[in-house]
């Protein structure tokens, strides 16, 4: 009876959510999904449709368009931004395709890969670093036969390089302030999984950055923090991922000023240089006393918080090298035009929509050109881009097309699977309006903000 009822009062305060959606229809020139396919069902609003018929038992469970249509959805947040009612759109789609009905892409053989991959892949370094040669053996083999199809249109097709960052260890920073202990400077830095792999010069590059602004910074033995699993559903593995994740900072602060003291004691910040990363864990360190940042929060130059003055850092930082046709850097004098696309959980679920921008105007040659749809989610989404490549490509190749239209060479963006889709879907064949005579694409060049400011630094 009293399973029964509190099945009851959740279905009742599902339902009070959905009550708040007016049916304005604003969320539709968001949604990634409904812009790529004009399908009101692929919508947010088209959606709380199937969800409030599935909640009130109108239906046993969707038919297979109906699980579709939630499936498809990125989980990007941009309905939340903008909708006026607040509705909270994520936690009544989470409820509806991973508590009233499983998500269709967690069953059957697939599923258990999927589930075997955030549990055991995503969480031990030598997996990931194996992973990481074994693709670099591929990209050596598709130049051998580059007529042979891709396993991933995602699938990095640079070099990959890799220097070893060693963890419980302290990157001091060589500048000397006197009137901030050296406690108060150090921040935790976690390498996380995707970005050390794929990108692990960032990590550098973001250690260079906060060396500069005067932090000490200290890389704690971390594994993945659970977001890639929780964002895909799999919220048991993720939960799991997270406390041990949460408990290796409380075990590195211990460690690093050799005490028991409580936690409400540290107030050294975790930082992230991972948009997904810092959402997800800033979500769920709300019982804990541990202050949770991104990058551009820390060194913000509207609310400057580094140890070294704003005034100093600025003067460190010299012009911005240029891009040649070939994507790669050279000496250049002239103003350097990009464009900076807002990764989801950075824009949407931390709602820093103005920092990145405030730092990279720090730049002496850096302009940064607004361009279409620039909130719009890219069609990355953890995984996403993997499981539902079929709706993942084209909403990638209208970011791109949107890119494009800019007639920039440089693309700025703060999150690794942003990164890796972006630049896929640039490189890829030629512009189509100059397909039919022959005309070359655009060579782009797809760079981390940290990345971009540490080339920037006087050495």
């Amino acid at each position: 009876m009293f399973k029964e009822n509190a099945e009851i009062a959740m279905r009742d305060e599902e339902l009070d959510k959905i009550k708040a959606c007016i049916h304005c229809g604003i969320c539709l020139s968001a949604c990634p999904t409904y812009l790529t396919t004009g399908n009101e069902g692929n919508s947010p609003r088209g959606r709380l449709y199937l969800i409030k018929d599935l909640i009130q038992g109108e239906v046993p469970e969707l038919d297979a368009t109906g699980q579709e249509y939630l499936d498809n959805c990125l989980s990007c947040m941009a309905c939340e931004t903008v909708c006026p009612s607040g509705v909270e759109y994520i936690q009544l789609l989470d409820y509806a395709r991973h508590e009233k009905q499983e998500s269709s892409y967690s069953k059957g053989f697939w599923g258990l890969v999927r589930k075997f991959s955030f549990a055991f892949l995503l969480d031990q370094r030598y997996l990931l670093n194996l992973g990481r040669i074994g693709l670099k053996v591929l990209n050596i083999f598709y130049k051998l036969f580059p007529f042979l199809p891709k396993l991933s249109k995602v699938q990095p097709s640079r070099e990959i390089s890799y220097t070893k960052l060693e963890v419980n260890k302290l990157y001091p920073s060589a500048e000397t302030i006197l009137d901030v202990p050296d406690s108060e400077r150090t921040v935790l830095f976690n390498l996380g999984c995707v970005m050390d792999t794929l990108y692990n010069s960032v990590h550098h590059d973001t250690i260079k950055v906060l060396n500069a602004a005067g932090y000490h910074v200290y890389v704690p033995a971390s594994g993945c923090c659970g977001a890639l699993a929780s964002h895909s559903g799999e919220f048991k593995i993720g939960e799991k991922q997270t406390e041990k994740f949460i408990q290796a900072q409380c075990d590195a602060l211990n460690k690093l000023y050799e005490t028991e003291q409580a936690l409400g004691d540290f107030s050294n910040p975790i930082v992230f240089n991972s948009a997904g990363c810092g959402a997800h864990v800033k979500d769920k360190v709300y019982l804990e006393s541990l202050v949770v940042k991104d990058i551009a929060e820390l060194i913000d130059p509207d609310n400057w918080l580094a140890p070294v003055s704003l005034e100093a850092f600025k003067a460190k930082l010299v012009s911005l090298k240029g891009i040649d046709e070939n994507a790669e850097i050279e000496d250049c004098a002239q103003s350097i035009k990009a464009v900076y696309h807002p990764a989801c959980h950075l824009y949407h679920a931390q709602g820093l929509t103005t920092q990145y921008q405030s730092l990279l105007a720090l730049i002496p040659n850096l302009e940064l050109i607004p361009f279409l749809e620039a909130e719009v989610c890219c069609g990355s989404a953890g995984f996403y881009n993997l499981i539902k490549s079929q709706l993942a490509e084209p909403i990638g190749e209208r970011k791109a097309a949107n890119i494009k239209k800019a007639g920039v060479d440089l693309v700025i963006t703060a999150n690794p699977g942003c990164m890796s889709q972006i630049e896929a879907h640039l490189s890829g064949g030629q512009d189509n309006e100059n397909a039919e005579i022959g005309v070359q694409k655009q060579s782009h060049k797809v760079i981390h903000p940290m990345s971009l400011l540490a080339q920037c630094l006087r050495t």
